[in-house]
C-alpha cells in the first residue's frame, strides 16, 4: 500500500513518462484499444483463477486445514480486486460520457 500511493497520487507524470519517447507521444489509438480489449480478459481470467483456488481450498479444508486461512485470502483479494475494477469502471465511464 505504501508503495502505491504515490503512483495513484503522480499516475499522469508517470504515464505521460512511460509512453514518450525523448519527449515524442509513442501512443495512439490502437494501442489505448488493445490495452482496453486485453484487459477485461486478463482481469477476469486472474479473478476466475483466484477465486477457483479459493473454492477449492475451502473444500479441502478437512483434509488440510493448515491452507483454510490461504482461501479466506483469497476470497479477501478477489473481492478487493473486483471492488476497484468496479469503482474504475464508474469513474471512467462516468468521465468519458460525459
Amino acid at each position: 500500500m505504501i508503495t502505491l500511493i504515490p503512483t495513484i497520487r503522480y499516475y499522469k507524470e508517470l504515464d505521460k513518462f512511460f509512453k514518450s519517447r525523448n519527449g515524442e507521444i509513442i501512443e495512439d489509438e490502437r494501442t489505448q484499444y488493445i490495452d482496453e480489449r486485453a484487459s477485461l480478459p486478463a482481469f477476469g481470467s486472474v479473478m476466475g483463477i483466484i477465486i477457483y483456488a479459493a473454492i477449492a481450498i475451502f473444500t479441502l479444508r478437512n483434509i488440510y486445514p493448515q491452507y483454510t486461512p490461504m482461501s479466506y485470502a483469497f476470497f479477501f483479494t478477489a473481492i478487493i480486486g473486483i471492488i476497484i475494477f468496479l469503482i474504475s469502471r464508474i469513474y471512467f465511464k462516468r468521465k468519458y460520457s460525459e
